[in-house]
This record gives structure tokens, sequence and C-alpha cells, in this order.
């Protein structure tokens, strides 16, 4: 993934976990343990299924197609429901240096309107849903992104959330024939999760944060001549916009109850009437509204299972596995994900959701291995993405995005949750990746992009203290995050040869210099970033996780000099973030095979 996709998945949206997946405690399939009272109400099918679950699109109203974006190659395709067969409409280069986007079908069928980043901008295309050339209508150097929601009722105009390198962003519509561009609403920097048009085009439908200490939200209805802006969904929990049935009725989730509910509120002249009604409970992890089609069936996206985290012992001399691994026991309902040994190897820190809705990390646990006893703080941020002590473990290093939607790197106080930023990744720069740091402290490493098309990766190290940053090096293919040895002099890391796309564990020095391979790898074994850190063993040696040639993921050991590769005997299905225990004996990683679901739903006639 590129740059500003990954600052997308991280901020647009509720986004789930799509890194990987085990069991979840939670029952997806709605209808199977219902009520006879529940499934009068609704009816749920299930439609599509398995890791290339894309739900980014939208359905068409007639409801046979569903549009989506290949990730495999960054096409923009559509779905025919009834055979489980795609076909591309829109095709990108082919190795995601540019791909489609959000898309919505044209209320006649006829046409898509889509999101495409080209390398180096998103802009808003529309193609014929048959296929052929695609004509750009929007396009700003200005704008970070530009997102369609909807089409007006006559096909003329498009719905859309612009956001500008300012950090603010603003509700348009977008003429189709002129591409002229009519502002609505500006918003600051609190982005609404969707934006629904009524039927009749009279009205929008978003949602908002209340204020910056909480991510949870509102939702108010804004008429699009400029007339009323109208709270209709004011509550302390989390309401979030979902999409407005052709019945008239705004539909909306919330976890004001047990479980995670879908509610429906009847809306007339831009005013709500009558209380929500719910349309159905047990919704745990819905992920995206893919809208409804023209009967007034809605199309929504789950994600039925989340990775989970373990622990395995091994033999730190023969790397022997002398105890079955062991998923991380705790809370009923939490998701647990990557975490940390504290360097004194006492504690124990990982991060944790317990969202129904979708998965975005947004706390930090620490637990004693000694007592067993956990903590759990919750800093003001979301979608955490990496945890990490310092030396002294009074404190921890994280990475996430803060409630106005600044992606960045934090200092978190490991017994208050209080955080600081270390570094602010301005909206229309590089993202960074993969930080580590240093064994005293003192250096932050992290991986970020030269280029505005992300092909040229750069591994840079940034005093804590000046907070002066310098370049350590730099490479034409993919590279991983920097792991600094236990004396931090060396880093080891990942390199992939833009050419050959063969795969290399090299070391190099932490002040920069010429990197020494350790080991190429074998044809058709990678190593993606998502997989983790080489790890630095006790016997001189390094870890890591690598993928095999048939796309299954393996641990590896060798020696510094390059010597002796040998294969561990774990198997768990994709394998990522392994963190070893200062005594060499215990490591802990993530597992989980990815999977996602798009779901249908039948409401009940008013």
């Amino acid at each position: 993934m590129r740059p500003r996709f990954v600052f997308l998945i991280a901020t647009l949206l509720v986004v789930g976990c799509r890194d990987g997946a085990v069991s979840s405690n939670r029952t997806l399939a709605a209808d199977s343990g219902a009520t006879s009272a529940q499934r009068q109400e609704a009816v749920t099918r299930r439609l599509w299924s398995g890791r290339d679950v894309d739900s980014l699109g939208s359905p068409s109203p007639d409801g046979k197609l569903l549009s989506h974006v290949d990730w495999r190659t960054g096409n923009l395709a559509v779905r025919e429901l009834a055979t489980g067969q795609s076909r591309a409409i829109v095709k990108a280069r082919g190795d995601i240096t540019d791909f489609a986007y959000i898309s919505v079908i044209s209320p006649d069928g006829k046409q898509v309107a889509y999101s495409f980043f080209d390398g180096e901008i998103y802009d808003l295309r529309v193609v014929d849903i048959e296929g052929g050339t695609p004509r750009t209508v929007f396009r700003k150097t200005e704008s970070l992104d530009v997102l369609p929601m909807a089409w007006s009722p006559d096909g003329s105009q498009i719905l859309t959330v612009i956001r500008w390198k300012d950090a603010t962003s603003q509700m348009a519509f977008i003429s189709v024939p002129s591409g002229a561009t009519r502002v609505l609403k500006t918003l600051g920097w609190r982005y609404p999760s969707k934006l629904a048009l009524s039927p009749d085009g009279r009205y929008i439908a978003y949602d908002f944060t209340r204020d910056e200490a909480a991510d949870a939200r509102d939702i108010s209805i804004l008429a699009v001549d400029g007339g009323t802006d109208t709270p209709v969904v004011v509550h302390k929990s989390d309401d979030r916009v979902r999409g407005w049935n052709p019945d008239g009725r705004m539909f909306f989730s919330s976890d004001r109850e047990s479980t995670p509910t879908l509610w429906a509120l009847n809306v007339k002249d831009g005013r709500a009437t009558g209380e929500p009604v719910r349309i159905k409970s047990d919704l745990w992890r819905l992920d995206h509204a893919l809208g409804f089609d023209g009967s007034g069936v809605f199309y929504y996206s789950v994600n039925p299972t989340v990775a989970d985290l373990y622990t395995v012992t091994i033999d730190p001399i023969s790397m022997k596995i002398t105890a079955a691994p062991q998923s991380l026991s705790g809370a009923a309902g939490v998701t647990r994900g990557p975490g940390a040994w504290s360097p004194d190897g006492r504690l124990l820190a990982y991060l944790v959701s317990d969202q129904a809705v979708s998965v975005s990390f947004s706390g930090v646990a620490i637990r004693s291995l000694e007592t067993g006893d956990e903590r759990r703080l919750n800093p003001q941020l979301t979608n955490l993405q990496t945890v990490q002590w310092s030396p002294d473990t009074r404190s921890l290093f994280v990475g996430g995005t803060d409630f106005k939607g600044r992606v960045g790197l934090y200092r978190m106080d490991a017994r208050s949750g209080a955080v600081t930023m270390i570094r602010h990744r301005s909206p229309d720069q590089p993202n960074m990746f993969a930080a580590s740091l240093s064994p005293d402290g003192k250096t932050l490493y992290f991986r970020t992009f030269a280029d505005a098309k992300g092909q040229i990766s750069v591994l840079m190290a940034r005093d804590l203290a000046s907070g002066q940053e310098r370049e350590i090096h730099r490479s034409t293919g993919a590279m991983s995050g920097a792991s600094p040895s236990r004396d931090g002099l060396q880093l080891a890391l990942t390199v992939s040869d833009a050419a050959t796309r063969k795969t290399s564990i090299v070391i190099l020095p932490a002040t920069g210099g010429t990197p020494r391979t350790v080991l190429a790898l074998p044809e058709g074994h990678t190593v993606t970033p998502n997989l983790g850190f080489v790890q630095w063993g006790t016997n001189n040696d390094l870890l890591s996780i690598r993928t095999n040639a048939e796309r299954q993921t393996e641990m590896w050991r060798v020696g510094l000099d390059g010597s002796n590769p040998q294969k561990l005997e774990l198997s768990l299905p994709r394998m990522m973030q392994p963190r070893l225990h200062q005594d060499g004996r215990r490591l802990l990683f993530r597992a989980g095979e990815v999977t996602k679901e798009v779901w249908a739903l039948q409401p009940a006639s008013r």
C-alpha cells in the first residue's frame, strides 16, 4: 500500500482491521441465533466472503451488481452477485502504485463515479458501467482526496467529501457535465464517516464528532439549498450514518444497547418524526455501509474474524518449540493487537479494541507477567498501529491518530495514558511506517518515502531530544522497518530489489552506511511490511517471518553471517509482528486469516 492510501484507511470512514483474522467469540451470522420476532424484523443473507472481499463500492439500483476494487491489481470492477463473477471496468497499472478507491453506481445503473489515485493525487472520475474511457470530473492539486458518496436523483451531480491539504474538509456537489463545484458545508477537522442523500435529493445526513476528547458521533441533517442544519440523533453513544432508504428512513448504527444495532429514523422535511426504530441487532464488527438498491435492500460489510495474540515457548539454542502456542487470555469481547515486552521483561503491553462496530485499536493493555494483573489505558487517540516501551518502562511509544485526524508518533505515559506528540505527519506528506526505538531511548527510526508515488523507500532516524532527522538508507524497492541490535550499533531490516523483486535480509550501521546482505531469500519468498520487524536473537542470530511461494507464512532463523538458515516448526495462518522476550525463550506474535463478508438486509416495511 502506498502512503496516502494507508493514511486514508487510518483516518477515513470506520475501517476495520485488515491484516489478520482468527475466529471471534461473537456470532456474525445474525439469522442463525435470532428469535422469531427478530427474523420478522429483517431478513439477511450473505453475498460474498473471503480474503479478496472489498467493501468500498455500492450496489446497482436493480441489486444485480456490486462495484468494488480488486486489490490484487488496483482495478475498478463490478461483481455479478448471482454468479459471483467480477470483471474489470477500469484497469490500473497492476502493481498498486495507482488504484481505484470508493465508488458509487449512478441512479440509472449506467455509470460509476469513483475516486482514483494515479500515484500522485486522488481525483474524481466517471466511467460507463460496461467499461470504456474514464472521464475526470474533478482534480485539484490543493486537495488531499475527493470521495464520491452519492449521485443526485437526476444523475447530474455527485455528492462528495473533499479534504484539503490544510486539514479542512467540505461537503460539495460536483457537476458531472462541467466539473463545477458547489460547496454545501465546510467541516474543519470533524470529518464525517459517511454522507447519505435523501431520496428526493433535498437533504444530507452526516455524522460528526462532538468534541476533541472523544470519537463518539452525533448525526445532523443538512438542507442542500443551504438552509437548515438540524441535529436529529444526539446521544451519549456513538451514532453513525449508514444510508437513506428509498422509503425515506435514515439508517444509522449505534452502540447504545448491549449489542451493536442498526436503527431507522423517519425523517420529513429534514427533521426527525418520532423515535428511532430498531432494524437489526447483533451486527458485530459492522464495517462499511455500501448503500441501498432500488427496492430498499441494505448492503453492508462485516469483519467476522480478527487477529489474536499468541505466545510460544522456544529453546533459545536449538530454536525448538517446547510448548504449543497459546492465545493470550483476557477480557471477553476484547480484540488484541500488536504487543511488546518491556525492557526489564516483567510487563507486556498490547493494543486492544472492544468496539463491537468495526475494529480500530484505541486502547493499550499492560499486563504483569509475574502476577497476571492487567490494567487498561485509553489515550485520546484512535487507530493505534504500534506500541513499544521506553527503556525506563515509564512511557510507551505508539503510532496513531488524534481526534482531529492527525497521524503521528506519540509518547504515552504508562500510568495515566496522557500523550504528547513526537512527530506529526502533514496530510500532503508521505506517511510514516514501522517506528522503532533505539535501546537507549534517544533515537526513533521510521520508514517513509522520498517520492509521491511511494517507489523510493527511505529509512530515517529522529533524535528525540533535538527533533533533528537524518537519512540512514534509501532503496528503490520495498523496505521493512529497522530493528536495532541490543547494543544499538546496528540495524537489521529487509529490502527488495525493484528490478528482480527478490528480498534480502541486511544489516547496516545505525549511523548509516553500506548494507551487508545476511541472506537472500529463495525465489518466491517475500517479506511484506505488515509481517513485522526482523528480530535480534540471543544466539548471534536473526529471526524473521516471511511468506513462501505458496503464500504461507513461516518463521526462520539465520546466523548474522548468513549461516545455518533454519525454519522453526511453527505453523499458524498469517503469522506476523513477532517480538522475542529478553530471555530468548518466549515469542509473542499475532496470527490469523484475513476475511471479510458482504451481506444484504431486507428491512421489514414500516
